[in-house]
């Protein structure tokens, strides 16, 4: 679990005084104290060890944030604490997150903490599925490209070598083993899936 978590070692520096001071007064975000000590301890406790090994939903936030892995996991408990998920909070952030970059990583500890305790409680789960779907290729114009792509096309199946689909504008023929057979409207779909994951092949005439 996440306590037995925190005493596994981590490779973080403790920075100079002044940085520190520097982070902590920059907007009106407040401090986590014990955010800092718990370091230390953990430092003093696992200096010749390896850092926390993180889950995959969370592994990419050291990088993105240049918060250790050890704070990482002080994240995962205070948000499990308040009945939220880190990576749909990360998610919901990320803008504010990538301007801070990696220099400060304790002004990014510090506002992932806030939102966290916040007491004007978010659905960051829906914001962040939101946010998904927003960053997702439109499905329509997407079978479009691939619509326009293919026609007037042959394409062979990958697996099933026999299988061939000859496309026209908004229909397909589809031969295999002698037997022919006509597809239109939402039969395309399939095929164009097809052909999008790569099961069809385009032959080169």
């Amino acid at each position: 679990g996440l306590c037995e978590l925190v005493h596994l070692p981590t490779k973080d520096k403790e920075r100079p005084e002044g940085q520190h001071k520097t982070e902590m007064s920059d907007g009106a975000i407040y401090v986590d104290l014990s955010y800092k000590k718990d370091l230390q301890e953990i430092s003093i406790k696992n200096r010749n060890g390896e850092p926390p090994k993180l889950p995959s939903a969370v592994e990419h936030i050291p990088a993105e944030t240049g918060i250790s892995a050890t704070g990482v996991c002080k994240l995962l408990g205070i948000a499990r604490e308040v009945g939220c998920k880190l990576e749909h909070v990360i998610a919901v952030a990320k803008p504010y997150i990538a301007k801070i970059g990696t220099e400060s990583p304790g002004r990014s500890y510090r506002y992932l903490l806030k939102m966290l305790l916040s007491p004007k409680k978010a659905n960051y789960a829906a914001r962040a599925a939101q946010i998904e779907r927003q960053g997702e290729p439109d499905s329509v114009q997407l079978l479009l490209a691939i619509a326009l792509q293919c026609r007037f096309k042959r394409y062979v199946h990958t697996s099933r070598p026999g299988l061939q689909v000859r496309f026209f504008d908004g229909a397909a023929e589809v031969s295999c083993d002698g037997q022919v057979a006509t597809l239109a409207g939402r039969q395309m779909t399939v095929l164009y899936a097809d052909v999008a994951n790569g099961t069809l092949k385009e032959v080169m005439e």
